[in-house]
């Protein structure tokens, strides 16, 4: 409406006094945003007197696990052509049985066998090793640190001292700087934490996105930014 107005004439705030008539417009906001059933309610006064969160098999708020398996589900179900209830219970008890009898890796069991103790596919009983299984989790961890610990840079952050910090976008544009920085460093945690001096407000971040700002590698790197002006 505003473009199609400035095509015919203009007046001062302009941009203000068409805002204004269309949010005060009746006919506008019927036919545009018919808004929820029951209008928008305040969250706190949605929970007010509730001591437990709803949960229903539609829309299943308290328990993320099975909202993952519901969209797994649908994700199988979608490519199907299904033009009848009776296709319909068969496909999605076809998609059950494939969802329960499939393996696990994190596991080593699938969900048949975890609950039932025994196989889907072949009528035998499972016997299975829990300590086993603990120790293999346990070696994967240890493998997951070591890999980790070995990509860190051996390097002691200091207070007062400046570094770089990654971006942790990873959509960002191609040719935007991967650094940010520098800042000073308020304060070192023994758990790998650091605290980032931004200026206004002090920030956590762990030592694997920071880097020593006397790095030769960042020379193209650097942002300026006010906290650098600042201290020069």
């Amino acid at each position: 409406m505003l473009e199609s107005l400035k095509a015919t004439l203009t007046w001062p705030v302009m941009t203000k006094s068409v805002r204004s008539w269309v949010r005060n417009c009746k006919q506008c906001a019927r036919n545009k945003d018919r808004g929820p059933r029951y209008g928008k309610l305040p969250k706190k006064q949605w929970r007010s007197g509730h001591t437990k969160l709803p949960n229903t098999a539609k829309n299943p708020q308290a328990n993320w696990v099975v909202k993952q398996a519901h969209r797994s589900i649908n994700n199988k179900l979608c490519p199907d052509s299904i033009t009848n209830m009776e296709e319909w219970e068969n496909c999605l008890s076809v998609v059950m049985f494939a969802m329960r009898a499939q393996h696990h890796t994190m596991m080593a069991l699938s969900p048949s066998q975890a609950a039932f103790g025994r196989d889907m596919l072949f009528a035998c009983r499972t016997e299975f090793d829990w300590s086993q299984q603990q120790r293999r989790k346990d070696e994967q961890i240890q493998r997951t640190t070591d890999r980790e610990n070995a990509a860190l840079l051996e390097y002691e952050f200091q207070p007062e001292e400046m570094v770089m910090v990654s971006r942790s976008n990873q959509r960002a544009p191609k040719l935007q700087q991967i650094f940010d920085g520098p800042f000073r460093v308020h304060g070192v945690r023994s758990d790998g934490i650091l605290v980032i001096d931004k200026g206004h407000y002090h920030e956590k971040i762990h030592m694997r996105r920071v880097e020593p700002f006397q790095s030769a590698t960042m020379g193209e790197d650097v942002v300026p930014n006010d906290t650098m002006r600042d201290g020069e």
